[in-house]
Order: C-alpha cells, then sequence, then structure tokens
C-alpha cells in the first residue's frame, strides 16, 4: 500500500475569498465517471490537502484536475509526496493568468513489476521492457490522523 499526500498552495496578494476542489482518477483508460472528488482539508488560510491510501492493485499513476479561484496573478503550488518512502512524486507551481484556471495532469506514484503468471495483460514500455497493468484501487483519507501503513509487495 501507498500512501500519498497531496498538497496544493495558493499565495494571495489580493483579499479575495479562495476555492480549491481537486478530482483524482485511478482509472486513466477507464471512461470519465472514474473520476473521484478528494475530501480536500484547508490546513491554514492558504494551504489545501488530501491523504489517499492506494492498494497494491493499484495502476503505477493517477490523473489529476485541480479547479482554483482566486484572483489573476495568485501564485499556485501543487506537491504530491509518498509518505512511506518520504520520497517527491510531483512538484509543481506557477501563477494563475486569470481568476478561475484548471490544472490538469498526470503523477506517477509506483513502477509496476511484472510477474509471469499474474494472469494480467503484458504491454511494451518505451524502455523495451513489459510491464503490467492492473486496475487501481483506492482509498480516500478524512481526519487528522494518518494510518500507520507499510508498503506490500
Amino acid at each position: 500500500m501507498s500512501l500519498l499526500l497531496i498538497r496544493i498552495g495558493l499565495e494571495l496578494t489580493t483579499p479575495v475569498v479562495p476555492e480549491v476542489r481537486a478530482w483524482i482518477d485511478l482509472h486513466p483508460d477507464a471512461a470519465l465517471a472514474s473520476e473521484v472528488e478528494l475530501p480536500l482539508q484547508r490546513d491554514s488560510g492558504s494551504v489545501w490537502s488530501a491523504r489517499l491510501l492506494t492498494a497494491p492493485s493499484a495502476s503505477g499513476y493517477f490523473l489529476y484536475r485541480i479547479g482554483l479561484a482566486a484572483h489573476p496573478g495568485a501564485s499556485w503550488s501543487i506537491t504530491v509526496q509518498d509518505s512511506a518512502s518520504q520520497r517527491q512524486l510531483l512538484t509543481d507551481g506557477d501563477v494563475a493568468p486569470l481568476s478561475k484556471c484548471w490544472l490538469v495532469g498526470t503523477c506517477p506514484f509506483r513502477v509496476a513489476t511484472p510477474h509471469p503468471k499474474n494472469g494480467m495483460c503484458a504491454t511494451q514500455s518505451d524502455g523495451g521492457r513489459s510491464e503490467r497493468r492492473r486496475s487501481g484501487v483506492l482509498v480516500l483519507l478524512q481526519g487528522g490522523k494518518l494510518p500507520n501503513c507499510r508498503e506490500h509487495h
């Protein structure tokens, strides 16, 4: 299992009430109905966060979509961290050109280890090695306490 921490920050220079909403999709090859809204918690006046517990059978990356409403020129940032390994998976940021904008992207969080007898379809990667695809499983965590998690292989 992987415990992921997503943080979205906004730095405002004008007094407005900012809004942040985020969606995640662990089934990038599926239809649009596989997207789930994250239960963001506002940690401070300028940081929102969500914790995700992904199952070992989850795919190796996810799609994200973030809606921001602030003011033109507000600085935004997003980080995704694997809490178990303390590894930064994604760090990005920029300045919002409009009062409302959408951020869309992908974030890898695991390299699937292929096994010849697991019954999954193999696909060729760019490096010439075979990779396996699995369907994703996602647990959204709410509240201040994080569970004691370890990565299982």
